[in-house]
């Protein structure tokens, strides 16, 4: 599970929310709602803890998601990346979604796989400050991480959020003290298990053209390893002859099975447990 991202459902059908909590609860946090009035009685909450993506069907027991919008003033495409779920499947109606600013939409019934692709997709590739701007992906499903071309060999949870946190920071960087935070919560972490998993995760992250430098100012910064060693801030990478990083698939396909990462014993079962 990656509680760092909250989905919020809004599905009257019970058997509709089990599904969603069965096939996306063991990744993010999921929040169901089974009217338009208790999403709208959230979003109006004073400490509310924006989610990072709704999937809402269009019809409530309580009328129309659309027109609920429109006669309560609520903007809500333009404050969260939402999934459209219906099942009419009507031209005018897709376009009219498209327009208001939905960012996907689901015809029922689908496929499971469908709506995992779908919430990956829109939930992790997004733009990200400093270099490396919307060309990396989180895929929580395969536990990978896909830069550019490449995509990693499958890393730990907690190498996967490490690199999702990096992901999402400003200029993709943060300090030791807030990634150990963030990735494990209330459990103390000694600086040598930090570095443990920081080292395997850098092995396999160089594979794939990224890097994790600790800087000057004391902060660690996810980064294109073709940058490091143009300043004085990196750690340094090494790199083959032909200029790529070291152990860098030369052929960028979508899986890199010619590449060989080493995954060390340190296992999911030897983390420490957020």
């Amino acid at each position: 599970m990656n509680p760092a991202y909250t989905l919020w459902v809004l599905e009257d059908d019970p058997g509709m929310q089990f599904m969603y909590r069965e096939l996306l609860g063991c990744r993010f946090t999921v929040v169901t709602f089974g009217t338009l009035l208790a999403l709208r009685t959230a979003l109006s909450q004073k400490n509310l803890v924006a989610p990072h993506l709704i999937i809402a069907d269009i019809l409530l027991p309580d009328g129309s998601l659309l027109k609920f919008m429109a006669r309560n003033g609520l903007d809500l495409f333009k404050s969260f990346p939402v999934i459209l779920v219906s099942s009419i499947d009507n031209l005018q109606n897709l376009r009219h979604c498209f327009e208001l600013g939905a960012c996907d939409y689901l015809t029922k019934p689908f496929h499971r796989s469908e709506l995992i692709a779908k919430v990956e997709r829109h939930l992790f590739k997004k733009p990200l400050s400093g270099n490396l701007n919307d060309d990396l992906e989180i895929l929580p499903t395969s536990l990978t991480v896909r830069y550019k071309s490449f995509e990693s060999n499958p890393l730990t949870p907690k190498e996967l959020q490490i690199v999702a946190y990096l992901g999402q920071a400003d200029h993709n960087r943060m300090s030791r003290d807030r990634l150990a935070q963030k990735v494990w919560d209330r459990v103390f972490v000694s600086r040598k298990t930090f570095d443990v998993h920081l080292s395997h995760l850098r092995r396999k992250l160089r594979c794939i053209g990224l890097e994790i430098s600790f800087c000057s100012d004391g902060t660690y910064h996810l980064r294109d390893a073709m940058t490091v060693g143009q300043d004085n801030q990196g750690i340094g990478c090494m790199r083959s002859s032909s200029g790529n990083p070291a152990g860098a698939a030369k052929d960028p396909k979508p899986k890199m099975s010619g590449i060989k990462v080493e995954l060390s014993a340190l296992t999911t079962e030897s983390l420490p447990r957020s």
